[in-house]
């Protein structure tokens, strides 16, 4: 008999990194009627839920490459998984404040180990009943800001890290009296320290522990890296730390050690500057908490070292981010050009060359090639290629499951290789390496409804080391492919591929916007709220999906223009003069002029263009009144000016909803469409939500 009942949600996904426990956790589950999936850290898990979502995670915490902490703060980012039950399972994390922390990043339970099988299974029982009833609505996160998120994190670390220690001390007046025990005991205690540090070189957190006493100080290879020195180069003295500190901000942060030191108080936390190997001074953001002796003396001061730079440096990250927006329209761009290249030829050797050259351009490297499947001759087989210097890769006939490509197409990933030594079990590819004088290599399995059909590969002659946009955009290029070769060869699949490209247009919308937001703290989250208002009031009067879809687009899109306004006019905590406000009126054109080029956004440009029209004709750039302004701009204009009003601002406070609810009244016939007021106020009354 089923457990279960007739409960419809039944594939679970286990994250752990022990075999064992993943195999003891899949029996209890699969002896229960579910369905398991298996995954082996945090990246892994990512990368199975996004291409099949579960209904229901369960998670252990300590774990390489990605912990479950880091898991679930990107599990309740992802607007597709958010949704998705997440369950932690652990024994290594029992501290009542690591339940909190996990129960705050969004998790729906916390389950400590040892769980009886019967209790365990019966807790997963419920969370899905109250799921499938709707008395079970999946925690939102609360720790938005990433100080404060980062901040928990350590302190969690930190407190395994003092138990770990602890646990040592302990233990080594033990072992005294049994080498043996001695031994096994190291042995374990040093696997579990191996694993916090691959936890914490997946957080990027650089450690360190001060011997008060003796002035010796350990830190943590990532310590060192993280100011550009490698493990050997830097030793175990205090002065090593002292002597990099800026010399302005030396005198205060020795005083607040020294302070916290006689008295300490909860949460040590300093900002300071630090001193890089090449010269150059980095933001370092430090948190530590005290070790005392049996005698409850000072003993050791154990802290974590985090790079800030990026956060301090709000120029550099300006520039950062309009650069990121530029990179983005290119990538855009280039989908869009590929698109219409599937849509419109049936040439299979011209989509094919088109995807090749739009990727060497973009992603600035030197060559590539596409290798496909052929079942007849069971091998990889040339399709097309490009910056080669030689003809060699033309001939390449290279068996199923052999090579890099067949390692690539195997696991169903995306192989990367730089270390020429590691060619050698594969002649052919070895004497192409060193023809071509390449450096570095990418492999990308190209699958079609679950088949394999081929392989892209991606050659550099020069080291290379991507960021993660570089190696998604890479995938999206490859799933690019992917389609191109399906539709060339299975021409009824075009509606997929079309389908495929706008969630590849609109995933890159969706970061643009956020960059904007991203770019002025002050309205962080301003446009994925108008964005969403907008599109519910719209629904009252449209039921064209397109129509919809572009609405939504032209609202996430809607202050692009301000990316070409000078950072003094748009932060500028007073009023703007006449001149800063005739700058700051061209913004709607500038959104014009960045976005009508781009064919598909052209139906989305009537928000951006038009929003700060007036139904009076007092509004900006062209003046329009009454009708004259689309529909889109007048539902939008209303939310807008709401969605300011009702948020902190540099130069005022947020106003109270009545006053709000007051002004925009006062204002149809004058800034507001009338029928428009009406509806947003009939929406208001009828659904008290809406404004949330």
């Amino acid at each position: 008999m089923n457990p279960q009942g007739n409960l419809h949600m039944t594939n679970i996904l286990i994250v752990d990194d022990i075999e064992q426990n993943l195999y003891l956790l899949s029996q209890q589950l699969e002896g229960s009627g579910y369905t398991v999936v298996p995954a082996h850290n945090g990246v892994e898990a990512l990368e199975i839920a996004r291409k099949s979502p579960p209904d229901l995670v369960i998670s252990d915490i300590l774990m390489p490459v990605m912990d479950g902490f880091a898991l679930c703060r990107a599990w309740m980012a992802d607007e597709e998984l958010c949704t998705i039950p997440f369950i932690f399972y652990t024994a290594t994390y029992t501290n009542p404040r690591d339940e909190r922390f996990a129960l705050d990043l969004g998790a729906a339970r916390f389950v400590v180990k040892p769980m009886e099988t019967e209790d365990f299974v019966s807790l997963v029982t419920q969370v899905i009943q109250e799921v499938e009833s709707g008395n079970l609505v999946t925690p939102r996160p609360t720790l938005e800001e990433e100080t404060t998120y980062y901040r928990l994190y350590n302190e969690a670390l930190i407190r395994k890290l003092e138990d770990k220690m602890l646990e040592l001390e302990s233990v080594n007046q033990v072992m005294e009296k049994d080498i043996q025990q001695r031994k096994e005991t190291e042995l374990r205690l040093r696997r579990t320290q191996e694993r916090l540090q691959l936890t914490v070189q997946a957080g990027n957190v650089g450690l360190w522990d001060w011997h008060l006493k003796s002035n010796r100080v350990y830190y943590s290879p990532e310590w060192k890296s993280q100011i550009g020195y490698e493990d050997h180069e830097i030793g175990d003295n205090f002065n090593e730390w002292l002597e990099r500190v800026h010399p302005d901000d030396l005198e205060s942060l020795m005083q607040a050690i020294q302070a916290y030191i006689e008295n300490p108080w909860p949460d040590y936390q300093q900002e300071f500057r630090f001193r890089h190997k090449d010269g150059s001074y980095r933001w370092i953001l430090t948190q530590a908490s005290l070790i005392r002796d049996e005698n409850d003396a000072p003993l050791r001061m154990l802290g974590t070292h985090i790079d800030i730079t990026r956060r301090k440096n709000s120029e550099v990250e300006k520039s950062r981010l309009l650069e990121e927006s530029r990179r983005r329209l290119r990538y855009l761009e280039t989908l869009h050009d590929i698109d219409v290249a599937i849509r419109s030829s049936l040439d299979f050797q011209g989509i094919l060359n088109i995807l090749l050259s739009h990727l060497v351009t973009q992603l600035k490297v030197d060559a590539a090639d596409l290798l496909l499947v052929s079942h007849v001759q069971g091998s990889f087989i040339y399709a097309a290629g490009t910056g080669f210097r030689t003809h060699a890769p033309e001939s390449a006939n290279i068996p199923l499951g052999m090579s890099f490509a067949g390692q690539a197409a195997k696991e169903r990933r995306v192989i990367y290789q730089t270390d020429a030594e590691g060619l050698q079990s594969d002649p052919g590819f070895a004497r192409l390496w060193e023809e071509e004088d390449f450096k570095a290599y990418f492999g990308i399995p190209l699958y079609a409804k679950d088949e394999l059909i081929g392989v892209l590969e991606v050659f550099h002659r020069s080291d290379l080391n991507p960021d993660q946009e570089w190696r998604e955009f890479l995938q999206i290029l490859g799933g690019q492919a992917a389609i191109a070769i399906d539709n060339a060869l299975m021409y009824e699949n075009v509606q997929r591929t079309n389908a495929a490209l706008t969630l590849a247009y609109d995933a890159t919308i969706e970061g643009w916007s956020r960059a904007m937001d991203l770019r002025d703290k002050e309205t962080e989250g301003h446009t994925q709220r108008v964005a969403q208002k907008t599109l519910r009031l719209a629904r009252t009067l449209i039921q064209d999906e397109e129509q919809l879809l572009n609405i939504r687009r032209g609202a996430l899109l809607h202050d692009i223009g301000k990316m070409g306004i000078p950072d003094a006019i748009l932060f500028k905590p007073d009023r703007l003069t006449e001149a800063e406000w005739e700058i700051m009126r061209q913004h709607p054109q500038y959104a014009y002029d960045m976005l009508a080029s781009i064919e598909y956004l052209q139906p989305a440009l009537e928000i951006p263009y038009c929003h700060h029209e007036k139904w009076d004709g007092s509004g900006y750039p062209r003046g329009l009144a009454g009708n004259e302004i689309p529909l889109a701009a007048r539902l939008f204009a209303v939310v807008d000016v709401w969605d300011a009003l009702t948020s902190d601002r540099p130069y005022r406070p947020a106003w109270s909803r009545e006053k709000a609810l007051a002004y925009i009244q006062d204002q149809a016939g004058k800034h507001f469409d009338p029928q428009v007021v009406d509806l947003f106020m009939r929406t208001v009354k009828e659904n008290g939500g809406f404004l949330d």
